[in-house]
C-alpha cells in the first residue's frame, strides 16, 4: 500500500519522556492510503489487477494518538499506538482475498492493513525471514468522529454500489 501524510507533529516538551520512555502525543495532518493491490473478481476468484488505478482506502483530515516512543526507537522499531482519535474524513472498507489464509475457510479479510500485506508467493522461507518476527503495527483503541464509512463486501456491493454507507 502507500500512505501519505502531509505533517507529524509532537511537542519539544516530550523530549524527557522520549528520553525515559511513555507515550508521546501526536498529531498526522492530511492522511490518505492508497490500496497496492487492486483486486478484481473473474469467475470464482479475485486476481491482481496490476492495471488498475490504486483505490483510496482512507483520507483524513487529522488523526491524533499517542505512540509508544521505546517501541519505536529501540529493539524491532514497533509501531503502537493507543488512543487513536480520527478527526472526520472517511474510510473505505473492500472485503479482499486473504493472501496468507491459516485455515481453508479463511478466505477473505476486510481490512486496512491488509492495503500493506507483502505479495509472497507461498513457501518455505528459511534465513533472516525465520529469525527474527517483522516489526509491529499495533493500535490499541481506536475512535471514529464524523466519519465517513463505505463498505464493499461480496456478493453485497461492489465499488459501483456499495452493500452499505453510514456516517459514524
Amino acid at each position: 500500500g502507500r500512505i501519505q501524510i502531509g505533517s507529524i507533529d509532537w511537542s519539544l516538551r516530550d523530549l524527557p519522556t522520549i528520553a525515559r520512555g511513555g507515550w508521546v502525543p501526536i498529531e498526522l495532518r492530511n492522511v490518505t492510503v492508497w490500496d497496492a493491490h487492486p483486486e478484481r473478481q473473474i469467475g470464482d476468484q479475485m486476481v491482481v489487477d496490476l492495471a488498475a488505478p490504486r483505490a483510496k482506502l482512507l483520507e483524513v483530515p487529522r488523526i491524533t494518538a499517542e505512540i509508544d516512543a521505546h517501541a519505536l526507537l529501540f529493539g524491532n522499531h514497533d509501531l503502537v499506538f493507543r488512543t487513536v482519535t480520527v478527526h472526520g474524513g472517511w474510510v473505505r472498507l473492500v472485503e479482499t482475498l486473504e493472501p496468507y489464509p491459516l485455515h481453508d475457510w479463511d478466505k477473505v479479510i476486510v481490512s486496512l492493513v491488509s492495503a500493506f500485506y507483502p505479495r509472497m508467493k507461498p513457501g518455505f522461507r528459511a534465513g533472516i525471514f525465520a529469525s527474527a518476527p517483522p516489526p509491529i503495527f499495533e493500535l490499541r483503541d481506536i475512535n471514529l468522529r464524523d466519519v465517513d464509512l463505505e463498505g464493499y463486501f461480496t456478493p453485497y456491493g461492489t465499488p459501483e454500489a456499495p452493500a452499505f454507507m453510514s456516517t459514524l
